[in-house]
């Protein structure tokens, strides 16, 4: 009995330590896919700053509790994300791509369409006060013309205000979903709306004595 007592304390004893000595699970990871992935770079948040981890079409595997974003030569990058599903399964992307040089001129488009149609405008309130006007010297086809031009201006800068805004609006940012199937899945930041990582703005040299000048308020 007593050497089957001896044994079973130390089973007893020698459990928690290999209980201890198993090894923890490792991070979980999904093989990448980007679809029509030329040009296209997939960065990964690593403290405060990005680091590209893949570019093209990737196909390798990325921890699925990172944030990542893409980005590239003539790509606007896209917002922060997480890929999904963290089941490890693979994760195929499309990534719908913005121009910055569509939004730039989204921009241009917006800025010269408005002046446009304020020209045109000035230009109607001026046919409308000389058409009133009996005793001006320009004649009736002055003021038609003005009117006609007025009018002609507005047009144009009501169409290249909408050109604009268009481009602006459809290039804001590159957005990114995941395949399944069919069926396209946007990734979202989530609730937690992850931010993109700044380093924090160095706090200012007490100045005098006051705390107002060290940021210490």
């Amino acid at each position: 009995m007593r050497p089957l007592a001896l044994a079973s304390a130390i089973l007893l004893l020698s459990a928690p330590s290999f209980a201890q000595d198993s090894p923890a699970p490792g991070p979980r990871t999904s093989i990448v896919h980007v679809e029509n992935g030329a040009g296209v770079v997939v960065e990964q948040q690593m403290g405060w700053n990005w680091v590209q981890v893949c570019d093209g079409s990737c196909d390798r595997p990325l921890l699925t509790d990172a944030a990542y974003r893409v980005s590239g030569l003539d790509i606007r990058r896209s917002v922060p994300f997480r890929l999904e599903p963290a089941t490890g399964e693979p994760v195929q992307l499309v990534v719908s791509r913005a121009s910055p040089g569509l939004h730039g001129l989204g921009i241009s488009g917006i800025a010269i369409g408005a002046a446009a149609i304020g020209t045109g405008l000035m230009l109607l309130a001026v046919g409308a006060i000389e058409e009133q006007c009996s005793n001006c010297i320009n004649g009736g086809w002055a003021n038609t013309t003005i009117l006609n031009v007025g009018w002609s201006v507005v047009g144009g800068g009501v169409l290249g205000l909408t050109i604009g805004i268009v481009l602006f609006t459809t290039n804001r940012r590159t957005t990114v979903a995941s395949r399944t199937g069919d069926v396209l899945i946007p990734l979202t930041p989530g609730p937690e709306r992850l931010r993109e990582a700044r380093a924090p703005a160095p706090a200012l040299p007490p100045v005098l004595g006051l705390p107002i000048w060290g940021g210490t308020f």
